[in-house]
Parts: C-alpha cells; sequence; structure tokens
C-alpha cells in the first residue's frame, strides 16, 4: 500500500513538473511580446517620417549604382537620358510639410520659415551669370539644424542695439548656453516656386553625386587630371541646376541653402542664415498676420 501512495504521488509530481513545464514557454512569449511593445513605444518618435512614395532605407551600393548611371550618362552626353535620371529623382521623393509628425507648432514654424526665405532664381547661373533659358531643376538640403532659444535669451543676442556680439556667433552661443536645438533628417519643405521640379538631397543622391563628381579644381598640381575631370561634370550638372565646387573642397550641390534656424520660445520671432555662392547672411524675422516677414538683416559673409 505504501508503494502505491510513493508511485501515486511520483505521478502527481511529474503531472505538476509537465505542467509547468508547459506554461514556460507561453510566459515566455508574453515577456518577449511585453518588451518588444514598450521598445516599439519608447522609439516610436525616432522613427523616420513614413515616405509617402519611397523607402528610406540608405544603401551604400544603391549611391554607387547612381553613380554608375551618371558616369553612362555623361560618358554619352546624354540629355535625354540626364532629363530621365532628373526626373525619377524628382517623383521619388514628395515634401513631407505636411506630415503628421511634423504638425507640433515648432516643427510647423521651421518648414513655414524655408519655404519663406528659399528663393532660386532658375535664370541665375553660378558666378553669377543669367541665361534667359531657366532651370527647371532645384536641388533642396535634406538636412536642417534649428534652435529654440528663451524670449529674453533671443533678444538679448538678436535684438539688442548693438549686438552683444557678432551675430555670426549667435547660434553657436545659445546652443552652448543650453538652448533647446535639433538637427533634421528626411527635411522635404515644399517650395513656392511656379516651374521648379525639387530634388531633395537624400543621402543615396548626395553619394552618387559626389561619387560621380570626383575631385573638384582645387587640388594640387600632381591630381591636375582628376580635377579637372571633376570641373567637367560639374559643367555638365551646370546645364541642371546650380551646383558649384567648394572654395576649398568638396562640392555645393544645392544653391541657395538654409544654414540654420532660430526660433524663439514664443514662435514669433526667428533668424535665418541663407547661404548662396561662397556667401552667407543672417535675417531676421517677425512673424504677423499672414506669416514670417523679414525686418532686416544682421550681418554678411564671404568666404
Amino acid at each position: 500500500m505504501l508503494s502505491l501512495r510513493k508511485s501515486a504521488s511520483a505521478m502527481n509530481l511529474r503531472k505538476t513538473d509537465r505542467s509547468e513545464l508547459n506554461l514556460f514557454p507561453a510566459l515566455s512569449f508574453l515577456v518577449v511580446c511585453f518588451i518588444g511593445g514598450y521598445f516599439l513605444w519608447a522609439t516610436k518618435d525616432a522613427l523616420p517620417s513614413e515616405a509617402d512614395n519611397t523607402d528610406f532605407r540608405y544603401a551604400p551600393s544603391r549611391a554607387k549604382e547612381l553613380a554608375q548611371e551618371l558616369d553612362s550618362i555623361y560618358s554619352c552626353k546624354s540629355g535625354p537620358g540626364m532629363e530621365e535620371f532628373l526626373e525619377t529623382w524628382h517623383r521619388k521623393y514628395t515634401s513631407n510639410a505636411s506630415a503628421p509628425d511634423n504638425q507640433n507648432d515648432t516643427l510647423r514654424n521651421v518648414y513655414n520659415l524655408f519655404t519663406t526665405l528659399f528663393n532660386p532664381d532658375p535664370t541665375l547661373r553660378p558666378r553669377g551669370f543669367r541665361s534667359d533659358s531657366a532651370y527647371r531643376y532645384v536641388v533642396i538640403q535634406s538636412q536642417l539644424t534649428f534652435c529654440v532659444a528663451e524670449d529674453g535669451m533671443f533678444d538679448y543676442y538678436y535684438e539688442s542695439s548693438p549686438p552683444p556680439t557678432f551675430p555670426t556667433d549667435g547660434f553657436y552661443l545659445l546652443r552652448k548656453a543650453g538652448a533647446y536645438y535639433r538637427v533634421l533628417d528626411d527635411f522635404r519643405p515644399q517650395i513656392r516656386q511656379a516651374g521648379l521640379k525639387q530634388l531633395y538631397l537624400t543621402d543615396e543622391y548626395k553619394d552618387a553625386l559626389e561619387l560621380f563628381l570626383e575631385k573638384n579644381g582645387y587640388w594640387p598640381d600632381e591630381e591636375r587630371t582628376s580635377a579637372e575631370s571633376g570641373r567637367k561634370r560639374m559643367r555638365f550638372l551646370q546645364n541642371y541646376w546650380y551646383v558649384i565646387n567648394g572654395h576649398w573642397e568638396g562640392w555645393h550641390l544645392g544653391i541657395p541653402a538654409i544654414g540654420y534656424i532660430v526660433l524663439n520660445k514664443s514662435l514669433d520671432k526667428a533668424v535665418a542664415e541663407v547661404v548662396e555662392e561662397y556667401n552667407g547672411s543672417g535675417v531676421l524675422l517677425h512673424k504677423t498676420h499672414s506669416g514670417w516677414k523679414e525686418v532686416g538683416g544682421l550681418y554678411h559673409w564671404e568666404e
């Protein structure tokens, strides 16, 4: 009898062990789901804005493919090929100014300020020459830095007369003083100019253009052949949009550009740096019932 009881107890114990073992996978699955759900919730603001019609996952191989396509177009001096390349680029990325993630007051004002200040002249060519044949494309930066400062701090740096410091330093001093700043990636603002087609300078196109252009015209004499090749390729692109070599190195792939934007916390005053060919200007703006208006220039610099 005692042995039978022991056997029954052992069977019950084994059943209990099996039940506990059967519960373990289910509990593990629930824990994993909880952790995964919390991670997605915690990082939702860090995810990029969903594109309207494209996949923003960047692959270096894609930039190489685009550079090879440009090489082929350039070697044939193919106008139709270049037009097709630019039309594909234009259709691939659309403005995200009205995307849900960009609808808070601060971001809405940043986008509106850019649209107010971004006024390319489609008849202006590099080095100041004008042409009867207007550009039909404009390359727009896809990254922008902005800063939000307390009202008193903003007025101290930008509204004082005379200003307490050279105004070009104001943006960096505000950041150092603890003002909130942010770098916008995947920045795709709307533009006002009719007849101009926007080309947003995403990483893949930026890298592709730099691979295609190679070295610029200011490299040492021993690399003169490569430098001349870069200049010739630049002049080919200048048939389609405003692109120039950097003053010392690199390329300015989109002119004009906005260097930075500073807003006061009340969102009714702003300063922006407008960058042209080897020069830039700081502009003070006030918000009115009809939108942002320029009220004065703060500084000008030239390279």
